[in-house]
């Protein structure tokens, strides 16, 4: 809720969001959603320690989403972000 509430121009919108799937009050993916329609061109990965078929209603093929099953290593998370930034 206080991500949400910040203040976001072009100069401080992010363009990378990591979150687990599972926040309190909401799910991950919807909080992508509610940050994308404020910050074009948002990159979002996703993490959780539950399949994604599971959890998240079908995200189609985006390049801009990526999902990373936890526990993950350091260089998984290094490697995820860069291909999700680059796409």
């Amino acid at each position: 809720e206080e991500a949400l509430s910040l203040p976001l121009d072009a100069e401080s919108a992010p363009q990378l969001l990591i979150s687990d799937v599972v926040l309190p009050g909401m799910r991950g993916d919807e909080f992508a959603a509610i940050l994308r329609d404020r910050c074009a061109g948002l990159r979002v990965i996703l993490t959780s320690g539950y399949s994604q078929e599971r959890l998240l209603q079908p995200t189609g093929d985006s390049p801009a989403t990526a999902f990373l099953h936890k526990p993950f290593s350091a260089s998984a998370l290094a490697r995820t972000v860069r291909t999700v930034l680059d796409r």
